[in-house]
C-alpha cells in the first residue's frame, strides 16, 4: 500500500468503460480524459477538508502515475484536487 505524508495524496485511478455519445459515436476508454477522477486512499497529515474513501477530481496534468499490480494510482498534492463529487 503507498501512504501518502506531508500535503498529499493518493488517489486510486478508476477504470471506465468505452463512451457512447447520445449520436451513437463510441470513443475508446483509453482516448477519453478518464483518469481524472478517483477514489482517495490515503491522506497526508496536512490535508484538510479531503477523507480517504471520497471521489476526487484532479487536474490531469498534474501528479505522478504509479501502478500496484493492476491497480493504477496517482499521488498529488492536495493542490491539485479540484473538486470532491458528492452523490
Amino acid at each position: 500500500m503507498i501512504r501518502a505524508i506531508n500535503n498529499n495524496v493518493v488517489v486510486k485511478l478508476l477504470d471506465k468503460d468505452d463512451e457512447v455519445s447520445k449520436s451513437g459515436i463510441i470513443t475508446p476508454a483509453a482516448t477519453v480524459e478518464d483518469k481524472k477522477y478517483g477514489e482517495v486512499v490515503s491522506i497526508g497529515e496536512l490535508v484538510e477538508g479531503i477523507n480517504i474513501g471520497e471521489l476526487a477530481m484532479f487536474n490531469p496534468f498534474a501528479g505522478t502515475p504509479i501502478k500496484d499490480g493492476k491497480d493504477k494510482y496517482m499521488i498529488l498534492s492536495s493542490d491539485d484536487i479540484l473538486a470532491i463529487v458528492e452523490e
